[in-house]
């Protein structure tokens, strides 16, 4: 998540630390949360450890969490102004993350968004 934010902050279409925290289509959603967008702030997150399975092949931890991105705001293009948020209707949503080793590395390897107003922060 924190490659995510610094690479919205950067405006960047596309962060080469992603690559290095996710993998596959955890990877591409996250790129693709960049495309075209630069933002100011951060999420609020408090993630939590759930399901672990350290003696699956491979093995495996599920990251679960209820982001409140209201104070992550898009900015508009080449300006400073304020023109929307990733929120909508001011309600968090719940973030679930699949982190998966493979060769001592851990990576996010699945990442699912849900509905806004899903979870309370």
């Amino acid at each position: 998540m924190q490659a995510l934010i610094d690479g919205s902050h950067e405006g960047a279409t596309e962060n080469p630390e992603i690559d290095w925290y996710a993998k596959g289509q955890a990877a591409e959603l996250t790129q693709e949360m960049l495309l075209g967008v630069r933002a100011t702030g951060e999420p609020k997150m408090a993630p939590e450890i759930g399901e672990v399975d350290l003696e699956g092949d491979p093995p495996t931890v599920v990251v679960e969490d209820c982001v409140d991105d209201s104070e992550w705001q898009i900015l508009e293009e080449d300006k400073d102004t304020i023109v929307g948020e990733w929120q909508e209707g001011g309600k968090p949503r719940p973030f679930t993350a699949t982190v998966t080793e493979e060769a001592g590395t851990w990576q996010v390897e699945e990442l699912w968004l849900g509905d806004y107003g899903e979870c309370e922060y």
